[in-house]
Formats: C-alpha cells, structure tokens, sequence
C-alpha cells in the first residue's frame, strides 16, 4: 500500500486537529425533505387517484373532519385561535416556564402567526385571508397534529370553495423534533407559520387553482426567507435544483417530487433583487384576474420593463455565476459565493482524433442545464473547457402543466466550421458550435473556463460516522467543484498513532446523497471494520499539495 504524509510539521499539524476538534458543521440529511401539505390536500379532494397510499391515509382522515383537540388559545391580537392537546400522540410540549397556565411552545407559536401576518399584510401589502367561520370564530384556526410520519411541515386547508378563492384554516406539527424536519422545534413553528398563512392569502384573497402549484410554493418560501432569513430551511430544495437543474423546470408543477416550486423561490428572490420586493405581489394581483399563472407572471414583468422568457433565460445566468464562479455581490444574487455551485448536467470530454463532438439532452419548458465539453491538446490531454448553459424559455404553456415533458435540442462542436455555426472563441476560431432545437424557444450561453475549479477542503458527512459496514462516509467536494476538474484523488487514512489504515484512489468523483466527492465504506485495506476513533486523513487533488483534516468514527 502507497502512503506518505508531507513533512512533520503536517503530522503536528494532523495530530492537533486529532486532538483539538473543530466545531462540527451541519450535514446535509439523508432523508427526503418534509413537504407543505397543502396542494396535497387539494389533490385528494379534486383528484385522488393522483396520490400515493401514504398520502391518500393521512389526508383522507384529515380531511374527514377538523380536528377535535383538548385546548384553546387565542392569539393576542385575535387573529388566530390555536387549538391543541396536552396528552396523547397529539401532544405539544408541556413546558410552560412563565407559568400562564399554555405550553410554551403555543405560546411562542401564537406569536409567530401574528408576526407573519403583520409582515405579508401589513407590511408587504398582500390581503388579509377571509374569515375562518369554521371555528369558534372568525379567527383563522390553527390545529397542531403530529404531522411527521407523514413527512409534511404543516398545511393550509382550503373549505368553502368558489370559483376562484377558498376560506382555510391551518394545521401544523405538535413538536418539529423529528429528524425528518431541517429545522426543528421553534425555528420549524416559525418557517411554517409564514408558508402556510401565505397559502391562506394566496387562495382565500387572489386565486384557488392549486394545480398551478409552482407559483404557490415558490412565494410561500419565498416568504420564509422575507420572513426568517437566518433560518435556511430551504436550503435542502436549492442544493437538489442546482445539483441537477435539467431535471426541474417551472412548468411543469410537479411539486410531489420534493424540489419543483420549493426550489424556484430563487426565482421569485431573482426578480425581487432585480427589480423590487413589491413585483411579486404584483403577480398575485394578476394571477386574480388572469387564470393562467404564466400569463399572470409575464403581464406583471411587463409592466416592469420585463417578461416571462427574458427573466427565465437571465435567471440561468445569475444561478451560473453562484458558488466557485460568482463575480461579484452586485451583479448577480447577493452572497453568490456562498450559493451551491450549478452542477453540468452531462461532460463529454472531445477525441482529438474526431472533427465534431455532438451532445443531446433534453429540458422542460421555463428549465435550464449545463453542458460541457473538454477541449483537448494535440496529445489529448484536458487543455480548456467550454460550458453550455441552454435555456428552454418556452412560455406558451397551459394551466396545470403536469402533462408537459421535456423538449429535446442538440449542440454540435465541430472544427469544420459551416454555414451557420457560431464561433466558440471570435471570429478567427475554427472551432464552432451549432444548437437544433425542438422549437424557437431555446437559447445558449457559453463560457470558456480553464478546468473547471476544485474546493480546496472536503466536507465530510455524516459526522461523525457510524460505521457498520453498509453507511458510507462521503468527502465531499461537491460545493465548488465540477466533475470536468477532477483527473486524480488520492486518499490516505490513518490512526491518530499514524498507522496507515487505506489508501484510495480516484479519477472520477463517488455521488452519494446529491453531493459529490470520494465514498470510504468504514473499512481498513484488508476489509475490516475499523474501530471507533478519530482518524486523520490526507487528500490530493490532481496531484496538488494534499489536505489534512479529522473525521470521528463510531463503530456500531
């Protein structure tokens, strides 16, 4: 087995991080992400052969009747009425330090509802939900239930249905304290409460039409992030868009697959930064009277100087230059640099021997992807990169679009330029590119890059590691780095007394859990287990300087 450490200030080095852990990072989780259980809920009334058994158990017996619960608040300003349980499977936590006579945690809740309120309505401009006269009161009624074995945050749930709006009351989990949630207890109440109450808004004061679901979950957490910018909840949805773009367009409302419409509140978050907060309201305003949520959204662009294609295809280009490739704060999305780099959907690496390289993929309407071609040297080495990042901007799109698939298009790169090819580099270069698309409506934009770019320091999830000799421990690269840039990785572990445990080798990068990097399956070189401990461990990347850091290992 190869191994070697750089130098003994390295082993100093690597024995102090042994020895003096750093803080541990949150870890992306392993599970599927919680859902909103409100466009759900409105499947099962107007079509339930369209939801799973799970779903159909949980929402038919929700919906059968309100809840029936133990107790009743009232919030301060008497606009919400919460109702709970103290005992049973149902049950909030119980703690209540000031001594009122509510848990706590109502206590908080009914705080935070009167806070999101006093946001959208009264700050932001939306309007105020319609009465809920299924209670006690006008009140709207919020019920807590435990909602996580069912993997919902929480719902709003429409009644008293008309053509165009729907009264509503709310339902949100007793606890957030399940494992399943990314953000718990207290800071779950409050990312919750903005989302679901701005659903209330949404289909009780401008439009019932939740099979136009992208533009409902898109605001809604849009809103938690008005509302709690500190609390990154959706941060899980826009790591799984920017890890694969090509798989999630806009159009198509599919937001059962966890990531549609929760993800593109970086859309909505694009044209409040580009233009204003207030153009977002200004789509509900216009999704009021035009029952077509795309032809609302382009109407209000209009308005603004802007439409519908135009900032689709603009926002391809603000979610490239995010992670390794941001420019600058100001051009583009603020804080770019610490967004998940837009990973490239498909690589082909070009035969020096061949005139032409052809890539084929296939996007939704209102989607985009990348692709990249490695540009070689005469002796077929990696010399340059050129990305495509294509757009399909088709707006022609009908209400409802969960019927609607992918269009397909074609990049050819020759170095036989023809009639119609465009230039890679200027006028003078041989090399050219040609796009045939499905329809009009595509368009590319292509950046030249040296490789790519590689992070300097792996992540490392799970940790610590619990090893049983199934889990795999994955050191990521992922967060800036493109697989074009990776030609070899090297990975040594040791013990703390430096003993060599294995040594990996890699040309390509592992995928495991959307993140990318160098999987080690708990095992030493012979194919034991190793024991539970802290071990050091040495990566190089493409040959450069190694890295050292430290992992925990817990033996199961």
């Amino acid at each position: 087995m190869r191994h070697t450490l750089t130098s003994l200030v390295a082993l100093a080095a690597a024995l102090l991080l042994a020895l003096f852990p750093a803080p541990a990072q949150a870890q992306p989780r392993e599970h599927d992400h919680a859902r909103c259980g409100t466009v759900l809920f409105a499947e099962m009334q107007q079509h339930p052969e369209r939801l799973d058994k799970r779903d159909r158990e949980l929402l038919s017996a929700l919906s059968s009747a309100r809840p029936q619960t133990q107790q009743l608040i009232y919030s301060a300003n008497r606009n919400f009425a919460l109702h709970y349980d103290i005992t049973g499977p149902d049950a909030v936590p119980t703690i209540d330090r000031d001594g009122n006579g509510t848990p706590d945690y109502i206590d908080s809740a009914a705080l935070w509802l009167e806070y999101a309120r006093r946001v959208e309505v009264d700050e932001y401009g939306y309007l105020a939900p319609p009465p809920d006269n299924g209670g006690p009161g006008p009140e709207i009624d919020v019920y807590f239930q435990n909602l996580s074995p069912n993997g919902l945050y929480g719902f709003a749930a429409p009644e008293n249905i008309t053509s165009n709006t729907a009264t509503g009351y709310l339902v949100l989990d007793n606890d957030y304290t399940e494992s399943l949630y990314e953000s718990n207890g207290m800071a779950g109440v409050r990312v919750t409460s903005a989302h679901e109450l701005h659903h209330l808004i949404q289909f009780g004061s401008y439009r019932y039409d939740l099979t136009q679901a992208t533009v409902y979950e898109a605001t809604s957490v849009w809103f938690e992030r008005q509302l709690h910018p500190l609390i990154p909840d959706y941060e899980p949805y826009l790591r799984a868009l920017f890890f694969a773009p090509q798989n999630y367009g806009m159009s198509t409302h599919k937001v059962s697959d966890g990531v549609t419409g929760y993800a593109h509140e970086i859309y909505m978050d694009y044209l409040a930064t580009k233009l204003d907060r207030d153009v977002v309201r200004s789509i509900w305003e216009r999704f009021r009277d035009e029952p077509n949520c795309w032809r609302a959204v382009d109407r209000a662009l209009v308005d603004r100087g802007l439409n519908l294609r135009t900032s689709v295809e603009e926002l391809s280009t603000w979610c490239y230059f995010s992670g390794a490739r941001a420019v600058d704060d100001t051009s583009y999305f603020r804080g770019a640099d610490t967004m998940p780099p837009l990973r490239v959907a498909r690589f082909v690496q070009w035969d020096p021997d061949v005139d032409e390289v052809v890539i084929e993929g296939t996007l939704f309407p209102l989607g985009f992807g990348l692709y990249q071609v490695g540009l070689p040297n005469a002796t077929g080495q990696l010399r340059d990169t050129v990305t495509f990042v294509v757009t399909n901007s088709r707006t022609d799109l009908p209400i409802g679009g969960n019927n609607i698939e992918k269009e397909p298009f074609t990049i050819r790169l020759s170095r036989n330029r023809r009639d119609g090819d465009r230039p890679v580099r200027g006028p003078e270069d041989s090399i050219a590119y040609t796009v045939t698309t499905f329809g009009k409506t595509f368009t590319v934009a292509v950046y030249l890059g040296r490789f790519g770019s590689v992070s300097a320091v792996p992540r490392i999830s799970p940790q610590p590691f619990l090893n049983d000799g199934v889990n795999r421990l994955l050191f990521d690269l992922g967060e800036a780095t493109e697989p074009s840039a990776i030609r070899s990785i090297t990975l040594n572990l040791y013990s703390v007394g430096l003993t060599p445990i294995v040594h990996i080798e890699r040309t390509s990068l592992d995928v495991d859990r959307q993140m990318m990097g160098v999987a080690w399956d708990g095992r030493d070189s012979r194919g034991d287990i190793v024991p539970s401990g802290v071990y050091i461990y040495e990566m190089a990347v493409n040959g450069e300087a190694p890295r050292l850091g430290k992992v925990m290992v817990i033996r199961r």
